[in-house]
């Protein structure tokens, strides 16, 4: 139910996107976290795919955020490793568990970097905060504690991320942050 209530929302905000005319970044990145749930939902205990999909809409996101020059070798090697990872793990060099760790391991690099190339960059930095605050609460209820309520924090982490993320960068003046004002004298 909760899956199918992610995927609902992450259309419903792709339908939006396109709408309000937010930026070709911005949207693919939107659809590849949905091409994320989908094989997450078929492969429910291998994360090489996922994660995949997942890397690619945040590196997307950063992306229509920041400087193309200077990101696209890190986007490249960060698709690189997980798709090699993928073709290791079919050929049977690598087992699932080590996959998974790759996967996980190369996740938390990608964030981790947004985050800290993002820290002049308002919507981009706070929709991470976000993120990253979304998956350790996934991490904690998967692995350590579990609680009814902590899924649902977990979506809705999840989508103020995606919303931030698509404030800053859409048709929406009321949402932006203010720039300081130019005094022309």
């Amino acid at each position: 139910m909760l899956v199918a209530c992610k995927m609902a929302g992450t259309i419903f905000l792709i339908g939006c996107a396109y709408i309000f005319q937010i930026p070709w970044a911005m949207q693919v990145g939107l659809a590849y976290a949905l091409l994320g749930d989908l094989s997450f939902c078929v492969v429910n205990d291998y994360f090489p795919l996922p994660v995949l999909f997942f890397t690619c809409s945040h590196l997307l996101y950063m992306l229509h955020y920041g400087d193309p020059e200077n990101i696209s070798q890190f986007i490249h090697g960060g698709i690189l490793l997980m798709s090699l990872c993928l073709s290791l793990n079919v050929l049977g060099v690598i087992n699932k568990d080590t996959s998974n760790g790759i996967a996980i391991a190369q996740y938390t690099v990608v964030m981790a970097y947004i985050l800290v190339q993002s820290s002049d960059k308002f919507h981009l930095y706070y929709g991470y905060v976000l993120f990253v605050l979304s998956d350790i609460l996934i991490f904690i209820t998967d692995y350590i504690v579990h609680y009814r309520i902590s899924k649902y924090l977990t979506l809705v982490l999840y989508y103020l991320a995606q919303c931030v993320l698509l404030a800053g960068s859409g048709n929406f003046p009321c949402l932006r942050i203010p720039q300081k004002p130019v005094i022309i004298t």
